[in-house]
Protein backbone atom coordinates (compact mmCIF):
# COMPACT_ATOMS: atom_id res chain seq x y z
CA UNK A 1 0.00 0.00 0.00
CA UNK A 2 3.27 2.70 0.72
CA UNK A 3 4.18 1.61 -2.48
CA UNK A 4 1.42 2.62 -4.37
CA UNK A 5 1.04 5.34 -2.55
CA UNK A 6 4.70 7.07 -2.99
CA UNK A 7 3.98 8.36 -6.49
CA UNK A 8 0.60 9.85 -5.25
CA UNK A 9 2.81 11.80 -2.16
CA UNK A 10 5.83 13.06 -4.61
CA UNK A 11 2.98 14.21 -7.25
CA UNK A 12 1.69 16.00 -4.52
CA UNK A 13 4.45 17.75 -3.72
CA UNK A 14 5.80 19.02 -6.85
CA UNK A 15 2.57 21.19 -6.62
CA UNK A 16 2.95 22.38 -2.97
CA UNK A 17 3.89 26.26 -2.89
CA UNK A 18 7.26 25.01 -0.94
CA UNK A 19 8.35 22.72 -3.24
CA UNK A 20 7.68 24.97 -6.16
CA UNK A 21 9.45 27.69 -4.38
CA UNK A 22 12.59 25.02 -3.96
CA UNK A 23 12.80 23.64 -7.58
CA UNK A 24 12.24 27.14 -8.92
CA UNK A 25 15.56 28.52 -7.61
CA UNK A 26 16.94 25.08 -8.81
CA UNK A 27 15.82 25.44 -12.13
CA UNK A 28 16.96 28.75 -12.92
CA UNK A 29 20.37 28.02 -11.44
CA UNK A 30 20.80 25.32 -13.91
CA UNK A 31 19.32 27.28 -16.84
CA UNK A 32 21.90 30.24 -15.81
CA UNK A 33 24.29 27.63 -15.83
CA UNK A 34 23.97 26.20 -18.82
CA UNK A 35 23.94 29.40 -20.88
CA UNK A 36 26.17 31.37 -19.33
CA UNK A 37 23.17 34.61 -18.36
CA UNK A 38 22.39 35.90 -15.59
CA UNK A 39 18.53 34.63 -15.42
CA UNK A 40 15.85 35.61 -12.58
CA UNK A 41 12.13 35.31 -12.11
CA UNK A 42 10.17 37.27 -9.34
CA UNK A 43 8.03 34.06 -9.57
CA UNK A 44 7.00 31.02 -11.32
CA UNK A 45 3.90 28.33 -10.85
CA UNK A 46 3.28 24.74 -11.89
CA UNK A 47 -0.05 23.84 -12.87
CA UNK A 48 -1.45 20.81 -13.43
CA UNK A 49 -0.32 18.59 -15.47
CA UNK A 50 2.44 20.62 -16.80
CA UNK A 51 1.39 24.51 -17.24
CA UNK A 52 4.09 26.73 -16.52
CA UNK A 53 3.61 30.37 -15.76
CA UNK A 54 6.46 32.87 -14.82
CA UNK A 55 6.18 36.71 -14.05
CA UNK A 56 9.35 39.43 -14.25
CA UNK A 57 11.48 37.01 -16.01
CA UNK A 58 15.03 38.60 -16.60
CA UNK A 59 17.91 37.33 -18.94
CA UNK A 60 20.89 39.52 -18.18
CA UNK A 61 20.54 42.98 -19.71
CA UNK A 62 19.50 41.05 -23.41
CA UNK A 63 15.51 40.34 -22.30
CA UNK A 64 13.06 41.54 -20.15
CA UNK A 65 9.33 39.63 -19.84
CA UNK A 66 6.60 40.68 -18.22
CA UNK A 67 4.59 37.42 -18.10
CA UNK A 68 5.34 33.92 -19.59
CA UNK A 69 2.98 31.04 -20.27
CA UNK A 70 3.44 27.59 -21.47
CA UNK A 71 1.59 23.91 -22.06
CA UNK A 72 3.91 21.23 -22.18
CA UNK A 73 3.38 17.49 -22.55
CA UNK A 74 4.84 14.93 -20.12
CA UNK A 75 5.17 11.66 -21.97
CA UNK A 76 7.44 13.34 -24.73
CA UNK A 77 9.73 14.42 -22.28
CA UNK A 78 10.73 11.13 -21.68
CA UNK A 79 11.63 10.41 -25.05
CA UNK A 80 13.88 13.53 -25.55
CA UNK A 81 11.14 15.91 -26.50
CA UNK A 82 9.67 18.88 -25.72
CA UNK A 83 6.06 19.70 -27.24
CA UNK A 84 4.14 22.39 -26.03
CA UNK A 85 0.63 23.63 -27.16
CA UNK A 86 1.88 27.00 -26.81
CA UNK A 87 4.28 29.25 -25.35
CA UNK A 88 3.05 33.03 -24.80
CA UNK A 89 5.40 35.81 -24.03
CA UNK A 90 3.54 39.36 -22.80
CA UNK A 91 5.52 42.87 -22.51
CA UNK A 92 8.62 42.14 -24.13
CA UNK A 93 11.49 44.29 -23.74
CA UNK A 94 15.03 43.14 -26.29
CA UNK A 95 18.04 45.07 -26.30
CA UNK A 96 20.88 43.12 -28.07
CA UNK A 97 23.60 45.97 -26.73
CA UNK A 98 27.34 44.33 -28.12
CA UNK A 99 25.78 41.08 -28.76
CA UNK A 100 25.42 41.69 -32.56
CA UNK A 101 28.84 43.61 -33.53
CA UNK A 102 27.32 45.51 -36.85
CA UNK A 103 23.39 46.17 -35.30
CA UNK A 104 21.87 47.29 -32.31
CA UNK A 105 18.75 46.17 -31.94
CA UNK A 106 16.01 47.97 -29.29
CA UNK A 107 12.53 47.51 -28.67
CA UNK A 108 9.10 46.68 -27.47
CA UNK A 109 7.18 43.48 -27.88
CA UNK A 110 3.24 43.58 -26.64
CA UNK A 111 2.80 40.12 -27.20
CA UNK A 112 4.23 37.20 -28.79
CA UNK A 113 2.49 34.02 -29.11
CA UNK A 114 3.66 30.23 -30.88
CA UNK A 115 1.07 27.83 -31.47
CA UNK A 116 1.89 23.60 -31.30
CA UNK A 117 6.14 23.93 -30.67
CA UNK A 118 7.72 20.47 -31.23
CA UNK A 119 11.62 20.53 -30.60
CA UNK A 120 13.44 17.30 -30.50
CA UNK A 121 17.11 18.32 -28.81
CA UNK A 122 18.58 14.94 -29.39
CA UNK A 123 18.54 15.91 -33.45
CA UNK A 124 18.11 19.75 -32.61
CA UNK A 125 15.52 19.99 -34.98
CA UNK A 126 12.27 22.60 -33.97
CA UNK A 127 8.93 22.89 -35.41
CA UNK A 128 6.40 25.97 -34.88
CA UNK A 129 3.13 25.55 -36.47
CA UNK A 130 2.42 29.69 -35.95
CA UNK A 131 4.20 32.56 -34.71
CA UNK A 132 1.84 35.54 -34.06
CA UNK A 133 3.60 38.92 -32.88
CA UNK A 134 1.55 41.79 -32.22
CA UNK A 135 2.17 45.65 -30.86
CA UNK A 136 6.14 45.73 -31.31
CA UNK A 137 8.51 48.56 -31.66
CA UNK A 138 11.81 48.34 -32.53
CA UNK A 139 14.56 50.26 -33.26
CA UNK A 140 17.66 49.02 -35.26
CA UNK A 141 21.06 51.05 -34.85
CA UNK A 142 23.70 50.00 -37.60
CA UNK A 143 27.21 50.12 -36.02
CA UNK A 144 30.17 50.84 -37.05
CA UNK A 145 32.70 47.41 -37.75
CA UNK A 146 31.26 44.36 -38.42
CA UNK A 147 31.50 40.71 -37.65
CA UNK A 148 30.42 37.93 -35.27
CA UNK A 149 30.73 38.20 -31.37
CA UNK A 150 33.88 36.96 -30.36
CA UNK A 151 32.84 34.13 -27.88
CA UNK A 152 30.60 32.80 -31.27
CA UNK A 153 32.80 29.63 -31.79
CA UNK A 154 30.50 27.80 -34.64
CA UNK A 155 27.04 27.74 -35.87
CA UNK A 156 24.69 25.51 -34.07
CA UNK A 157 23.28 21.97 -35.96
CA UNK A 158 19.73 23.38 -35.16
CA UNK A 159 17.31 22.91 -37.95
CA UNK A 160 13.88 24.84 -37.49
CA UNK A 161 10.33 25.00 -39.52
CA UNK A 162 8.21 27.24 -39.04
CA UNK A 163 4.76 27.22 -40.90
CA UNK A 164 3.12 30.36 -40.35
CA UNK A 165 4.30 33.33 -39.07
CA UNK A 166 2.21 36.85 -38.83
CA UNK A 167 2.80 40.84 -37.37
CA UNK A 168 0.77 43.08 -36.58
CA UNK A 169 0.29 46.65 -35.34
CA UNK A 170 4.19 47.07 -35.53
CA UNK A 171 6.49 49.99 -36.61
CA UNK A 172 10.16 49.69 -36.86
CA UNK A 173 13.20 52.70 -37.19
CA UNK A 174 16.13 51.72 -38.92
CA UNK A 175 19.29 54.06 -38.48
CA UNK A 176 22.81 54.60 -39.54
CA UNK A 177 25.68 56.66 -39.96
CA UNK A 178 23.50 58.37 -43.40
CA UNK A 179 19.95 58.01 -42.59
CA UNK A 180 16.99 57.09 -40.91
CA UNK A 181 14.36 55.06 -41.89
CA UNK A 182 10.89 54.59 -40.26
CA UNK A 183 8.31 52.40 -41.06
CA UNK A 184 4.64 52.14 -39.32
CA UNK A 185 1.58 50.33 -39.58
CA UNK A 186 3.37 47.42 -40.58
CA UNK A 187 1.56 44.36 -40.98
CA UNK A 188 3.13 41.08 -42.49
CA UNK A 189 2.54 37.23 -42.85
CA UNK A 190 5.52 34.42 -43.67
CA UNK A 191 4.94 31.31 -44.51
CA UNK A 192 7.17 28.08 -44.47
CA UNK A 193 10.01 29.29 -42.94
CA UNK A 194 13.07 26.72 -42.85
CA UNK A 195 16.58 26.97 -41.39
CA UNK A 196 19.15 24.66 -41.49
CA UNK A 197 23.34 24.92 -41.27
CA UNK A 198 23.15 25.42 -44.80
CA UNK A 199 20.68 27.74 -45.95
CA UNK A 200 17.66 29.63 -44.90
CA UNK A 201 14.11 29.70 -46.87
CA UNK A 202 10.76 32.09 -46.35
CA UNK A 203 7.73 32.91 -48.30
CA UNK A 204 6.85 36.58 -47.75
CA UNK A 205 3.33 36.06 -48.70
CA UNK A 206 2.13 39.62 -47.90
CA UNK A 207 3.73 43.27 -46.19
CA UNK A 208 2.04 46.46 -45.78
CA UNK A 209 3.66 49.66 -44.62
CA UNK A 210 3.96 53.12 -44.38
CA UNK A 211 6.98 55.32 -44.47
CA UNK A 212 7.67 58.84 -43.13
CA UNK A 213 8.13 60.45 -46.66
CA UNK A 214 4.83 59.37 -48.60
CA UNK A 215 6.11 55.93 -49.51
CA UNK A 216 3.40 53.37 -49.09
CA UNK A 217 3.44 49.56 -49.93
CA UNK A 218 0.10 47.96 -49.73
CA UNK A 219 0.68 44.47 -50.94
CA UNK A 220 3.62 42.73 -51.79
CA UNK A 221 5.37 39.13 -52.20
CA UNK A 222 8.66 37.43 -52.39
CA UNK A 223 10.04 34.12 -51.71
CA UNK A 224 13.28 34.43 -50.27
CA UNK A 225 16.34 31.53 -49.90
CA UNK A 226 19.75 32.22 -48.40
CA UNK A 227 22.50 30.04 -48.41
CA UNK A 228 25.45 29.61 -46.29
CA UNK A 229 27.94 30.50 -49.26
CA UNK A 230 26.25 34.05 -49.27
CA UNK A 231 27.02 34.94 -46.39
CA UNK A 232 30.28 33.72 -46.06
Amino acid sequence: MILLLMPVCIVTLLYLPVTQQIGREWAIHQLSELSGLNIQASEVHLRWPLRIEASDVQIDSLLAVEHVDTHIRLRPLLKGQVIAHHLTLEGVTLHTDTLITSLRIHGDIRRLHLSNIHYAWREWHLTVDDIALAGCSMALTQQQGRGRPKDVKKTLPLTLHIGHTSLDESTINYKDAAREWPLTEIAMHIDSIRHSPTATSAVLTSLTFIEERGITLREGALTLLLTKDMVE
